[in-house]
């Protein structure tokens, strides 16, 4: 049983919904189970057919019939279609597991694949190769620190990916150890303690107790997420060593997390790496978006963990959580949080450095979107928590929201701006 969550620096909404994602992913950590198909057949992503990201692939029986084990997919009726087009008339002689699609997002890469290994490292079932898909024009081998997870496994030498339909005499298909927002089973943690156990050999003792694994040198993150700097001070003035994961080996930053007694990161990718902490680690995980991300609840329960959630961000516009424009800074939440656990503020944000932060990111929100005024189908069920932290956000950023005080230089000088300005004075 995990340890209780600390939810009291969420919005209210979002507390009550990871409330209702833990006892969902509670409910649903059930024994995962292998289901054996002969002269079946393994499909990969059918050519043009993306729902939404979700590419159509899996395996079939020997009457084209889809096995639902395989993947939690949209439209299986697709990818029957296409197998008894497509399907060899002749297979290969060998028993095969299939475990999905191998990504090269590190992410997905730790939660969706590794997580599917649970029966490849059971030690109960014999196959000769482990079996994954891929997109056309993706990298057939897995590289950097993918690759290195596998070795660590003893499962590189056995991995074929393949791009077009193949039969086998037998495929061996272990339920997914996780699915976003409904599970993830126990069973995947052997999966987690195995690479963790090789990283850790001849490790030492020279590693920080505090750490705060940052993404203010991450590239993507640089152009899209304002102020990660702050955060790195932050966390620096409270004793908090600060690494770069995406510069670390995976063998080090499992290092690093293992040998801290305390763990804090932005929400997202990085509080996943904690599938290789120990059971019961403390991890303050700074939010950065109006939901709570898919996995985490789930990976949360599996591992134990000590967590503090703080809604350390605002939020203007409807965005995607994985690209965003996202603003993180020093709201009342975070301002609450540090007061609470009597740790040093960095330096306050000024009105001149929100100004700044809102105008980098609206130039990212219309580089990014354009034009585009609708908001996408699968933020409406977001929307009352869109609303509960736009109505947050308000109260630092709304006197350039409603044009009382000019965002932009053109502004200045922009009549209707002017306009508004003088109706705001009138008004109050």
């Amino acid at each position: 049983m995990m340890n209780v969550a600390n939810i009291d620096y969420l919005r209210v909404k979002k507390r009550d919904l990871l409330l209702k994602r833990y006892e969902i992913f509670k409910r649903n950590n059930k024994p995962l189970r292998v289901v054996e198909i002969d002269d079946g057949t393994v499909i990969p992503f059918v050519p043009n057919m993306c729902n939404e990201g979700s590419y159509e692939c899996g395996v079939l029986n020997d009457q084209f019939n889809f096995i639902p084990e395989s993947g939690d997919i949209d439209f299986p009726n697709l990818v029957e279609n296409y197998g008894r087009e497509h399907s060899a008339e002749t297979g290969q002689e060998l028993t095969v597991m299939y475990c999905g699609h191998l990504t090269g997002h590190w992410g997905h890469f730790i939660t969706d694949n590794l997580s599917r290994l649970w029966a490849a490292v059971d030690g109960k079932y014999e196959f000769d190769r482990i079996v994954f898909v891929r997109q056309p024009g993706e990298n057939n081998t897995p590289v950097g620190n993918i690759l290195e997870c596998l070795k660590m496994l003893h499962l590189d030498s056995k991995i074929d990916i393949i791009e077009s339909p193949v039969r086998y005499k037998k495929i061996l298909v272990p339920e997914s150890g996780c699915i976003p927002r409904h599970h993830f089973s126990s069973d995947t943690t052997r999966v987690y303690d195995l690479i963790a156990e090789e990283a850790m050999k001849g490790a030492s003792d020279d590693y920080p107790d505090k750490i705060f694994m940052s993404r203010s040198k991450l590239d993507k993150a640089i152009k899209v997420e304002y102020d990660l700097k702050w955060f790195d001070r932050f966390f620096l003035s409270n004793g908090y060593a600060i690494i770069y994961p995406e510069q670390l080996d995976i063998k080090d930053t499992i290092r690093y997390i293992r040998k801290a007694q305390t763990v804090a990161a932005f929400s997202g990718t990085l509080p996943h790496n904690m599938l290789f902490g120990n059971p019961g680690q403390n991890i303050t995980i700074i939010e950065k978006y109006a939901n709570i991300n898919n996995y985490q609840p789930g990976i949360d329960l599996i591992r134990n963990l000590n967590v503090t959630y703080v809604d350390a961000n605002a939020l203007i516009w409807s965005v995607s959580a994985g690209y965003g424009p996202f603003i993180v800074y020093p709201n009342k939440w975070l301002q609450k949080f540090a007061a609470d656990h009597q740790m040093i503020m960095a330096e306050p944000w000024d009105e001149s450095h929100l100004r700044h932060i809102l105008r980098d990111y609206f130039r990212e929100f219309k580089r990014h979107y354009g034009y585009q005024w609708f908001m996408n189908e699968w933020l409406e069920e977001e929307i009352e928590l869109l609303r509960e932290a736009y109505r947050d956000s308000y109260k630092d950023f709304g006197g350039w929201l409603d044009g009382s005080k000019p965002l932009f230089i053109k502004d200045i000088i922009s009549l209707r701006n002017f306009a508004k300005r003088i109706y705001h004075k009138l008004k109050h």
